[in-house]
């Protein structure tokens, strides 16, 4: 075949070969579409996942946590990540890229905030606070 005779159809917002204009379907502006993968995470010792995009902190993979799975699925309400087992704190949720952890291969668990601790540690404050009293 002679390659002189073989046309191809003219690209995105180019022009056809008589000097028209051409439109393909194709041509629209759509937005990005977003890379999403599964975030697996480990809770009450059975594996769970949602969907995140690239853009999506721990923030934002909490909140999917808490949209997507049943709530017998989650260890509390008030849950904390334990990443390659070492717990991250709510501000640093806001910091650290969902994918980034993804990249790292790393185990994610969900661990119950323990509402002992917090109780314990409310004591420990009032106690300081207050002197004791004296007995009659």
């Amino acid at each position: 075949t002679d390659s002189k005779n073989i046309r191809t159809p003219p690209g995105p917002k180019q022009q056809a070969n008589d000097g028209s204009s051409t439109k393909m379907d194709h041509d629209m502006d759509f937005p990005a579409i977003a890379t999403t993968r599964e975030f697996v995470v480990k809770s009450k010792g059975v594996g769970a996942y949602v969907e995140v995009r690239e853009t999506d902190l721990m923030s934002d993979v909490r909140r999917l946590l808490r949209d997507d799975l049943d709530d017998d699925q989650l260890p509390s309400p008030d849950f904390a990540f334990h990443i390659n087992g070492v717990r991250i704190s709510k501000k640093q949720e806001g910091r650290k890229s969902a994918f980034d952890i993804l990249d790292q291969n790393a185990s994610v668990e969900l661990i119950a905030r323990s509402d002992d601790m917090k109780e314990e540690a409310c004591a420990k404050s009032d106690d300081s606070l207050t002197t004791p009293s004296k007995r009659r």
